[in-house]
């Protein structure tokens, strides 16, 4: 049985670039749960970006650029609490825009960041995330996003 990370190496580089932009759009939920990481409307305005950046109607190096901004801020240590969900999301975000300009590790690792974001939901409470968001990354069932997309956004809705 091959692992979660040879799964994702195997996917084309159109499937790499959608995997990673779906997978910034499921953990958006967090993206504004903690406003001394990233304002919530800006979180949104990245979000909200994503889909024209995945179209190829722009180049994402400056949305890539601005999520490196707010990562920079935590070179030392990375936020807890909520502030790590929000925190995790931008990351998240900046692996979509480098899938996006081609980069093969960017799938690979906002698939990374989605798991741990996941995995620490499941340790939260959240009981089975984390394996539904395995599962997830393997097979990209609707039925599974759907799931995952309503435990994030009831889990974040807990943060505030």
């Amino acid at each position: 049985m091959p692992t979660t990370e040879e799964l994702i190496r195997g996917l084309s580089p159109a499937q790499l670039k959608d995997l990673a932009v779906t997978l910034a759009a499921m953990v958006a939920p967090y993206g504004v749960v903690a406003t001394d990481i990233i304002e919530p409307a800006r979180f949104e305005e990245f979000i909200d970006r994503l889909p024209t950046l995945a179209s190829g109607q722009e180049d994402s190096s400056d949305l890539a650029a601005e999520c490196e901004a707010v990562i920079d801020q935590f070179v030392d240590d990375e936020p807890a609490d909520a502030g790590f969900y929000a925190f995790g999301a931008v990351v998240c975000v900046y692996y979509a825009c480098c899938a996006l300009r081609g980069d093969a590790d960017g799938g690979l690792n906002a698939a990374k960041r989605f798991l741990d974001l996941t995995g620490a939901a499941d340790d939260d409470g959240v009981d089975g995330l984390f394996a539904l968001a395995e599962d997830f990354v393997a097979n990209r069932s609707d039925a599974v996003r759907s799931e995952i997309t309503s435990r994030i956004v009831e889990h974040a809705a807990s943060l505030h």
